[in-house]
């Protein structure tokens, strides 16, 4: 699998580098302007080949942890649409990428705070500041992924974890 594909799989890269992300260094980034954030993926995987063919759909908790994505992986395929979950503070964001067009879909915000707001207009105002921080989030994340794969030690390490991957059959065993 080529680390640095063409424009056209770029963003099946990005989910592929976000995976890498969340297994070997927990799914934590410092993004700049943004602080800590927190990322993971839930509940739905879709991988494909990148030259097409049949498409590989996980559901369920730690979709990336499944001999299915394992499986799915071994044999050349990327992620092409993932489940998210996206933290900073209080605020947790589950939103549904797809790789090919930067779409959000499914948004769900989550946040809870001790001293929030009784419903109503504030309340209203602070979900709605929320919302513009979530492409911001997706922006830093793209940015970083961007400085980070060129650098011959990211691709050193992803390469390698992407050689000691499970076989198909010792996920399935």
């Amino acid at each position: 699998m080529n680390f640095s594909g063409g424009s056209e799989h770029i963003g099946s890269e990005f989910l592929l580098w976000l995976w890498f992300q969340a297994e070997t260094r927990g799914g934590v980034f410092q993004l700049e302007g943004l602080g800590q954030v927190g990322g993971a993926f839930d509940a739905l995987l879709e991988m494909t080949a990148p030259t097409g063919g049949s498409k590989v759909t996980v559901r369920g908790d730690h979709p990336t942890r499944q001999p299915e994505a394992e499986a799915a992986l071994r044999t050349g395929r990327v992620p092409v649409r993932a489940r998210l979950l996206l933290a900073r503070d209080e605020a947790t964001f589950e939103l549904t990428l797809d790789a090919a067009t930067f779409d959000v879909g499914a948004l769900k915000l989550t946040a809870e705070s001790a001293d929030a707001p009784a419903p109503g207009e504030e309340q209203s105002q602070e979900r709605a500041a929320l919302m513009f921080e979530l492409p911001a989030m997706v922006d830093a994340l793209f940015a970083l992924f961007l400085q980070r794969r060129t650098e011959p030690g990211e691709r050193t390490s992803f390469q390698g974890w992407l050689a000691k991957r499970p076989t198909v059959l010792a996920a399935s065993g």
